[in-house]
């Protein structure tokens, strides 16, 4: 698990003002940092998600994002 030095205080994402989805994501905490992008954000339901489930729960292909946008089926989620 994280540190307890790990929080909301210390840790965020700061998203893009245009973010698409399936965009990586850092967390802003140092340690998070040095271990590289391990998130993604997800258009549809407008949350960072881990990496590793982004492309079995969040690929949402061929749908509409809330604001009307359409999330391409081409994202794709290297492992």
């Amino acid at each position: 698990g994280m540190p307890p030095t790990h929080n909301a205080a210390t840790a965020c994402f700061t998203l893009k003002p245009h973010i698409n989805h399936g965009d990586e994501l850092t967390c802003s905490y140092p340690d998070c940092q040095k271990l590289g992008v391990k998130f993604r954000y997800c258009a549809r339901c407008k949350i960072p998600v881990s990496k590793r489930n982004f492309g079995r729960r969040h690929s949402h292909r061929n749908e509409i994002s809330n604001d009307g946008i359409a999330i391409s089926s081409a994202v794709t989620t290297p492992n």
